[in-house]
């Protein structure tokens, strides 16, 4: 009942759930044998295998379609609080732009590691990701502390992103802050969140942060 299984998945316009829909629809019957070789092998006395496989491929389409949904309550949320904004409200728009930003990056990294984690994947790619890549201040950095320090950066940069267009279009206006001040205020707290995710990602690398005191003692002067 290929068509009618189909059916009951919500219709969402994203391109990845396109994309899921089309596979899932391409290949259904070779899910379907797949799923039905497992329940074989469970009955059969493989229980372990056939548990896995089983629960492997149903939740993680589950997953996927939860995780989906959630995002697309999120956004139309959001685009309907962005419609009962005045067009000319420039720092509405900027903080409708910077939620929709970071709502898209959390939701494509939680899809990401439950989708990987449900298949078994993550621990598998954490460890062929492990493998040494280069040697940094007496650390030995690989490619999964890399990942790791970049996710955490791009995190830190879209909260940034976020909160000074928050503070722009809400708490500026009611302290009377004027615009020149507010974009001061902005800049330097751009600065401080940016610092603060380079020295977040620098330490998950492993580098000894000790010798940035040099450098800071430095800029001191």
């Amino acid at each position: 009942k290929k068509t009618a299984l189909i059916s009951f998945l919500p219709a969402f316009p994203y391109p990845f759930y396109q994309a899921f829909l089309r596979s899932l629809t391409r290949y259904y019957y070779v899910v379907i044998g797949v799923v039905l070789a497992a329940a074989l092998l469970w009955c059969f006395g493989y229980i372990n295998l056939g548990r896995a496989v089983v629960f492997k491929i149903w939740s993680s389409g589950v997953a996927f379609v939860l995780v989906m949904s959630i995002y697309h309550v999120a956004r139309m949320t959001l685009q309907r609080r962005a419609r009962v904004m005045p067009r000319h409200d420039e720092g509405g728009q900027t903080l409708y732009r910077s939620l929709n930003s970071l709502l898209l990056y959390a939701t494509v990294l939680a899809t990401a590691s439950v989708i990987l984690n449900l298949l078994g994947l993550l621990s598998i790619l954490r460890r062929v990701m492990s493998i040494p890549v280069i040697a940094m201040g007496g650390a030995t950095v690989t490619l999964w502390t890399m990942v790791s320090a970049v996710i955490i950066f791009m995190a830190f940069f879209f909260a940034s992103r976020l909160l000074r267009a928050y503070l722009d279009y809400r708490i500026y206006p009611r302290l009377g802050i004027d615009q020149g001040l507010g974009y001061v205020l902005n800049t330097l707290l751009n600065y401080a969140a940016l610092g603060i995710g380079v020295l977040i990602a620098l330490k998950i690398v492993g580098l000894d942060l000790r010798f940035l005191l040099v450098f800071a003692g430095a800029v001191g002067i």
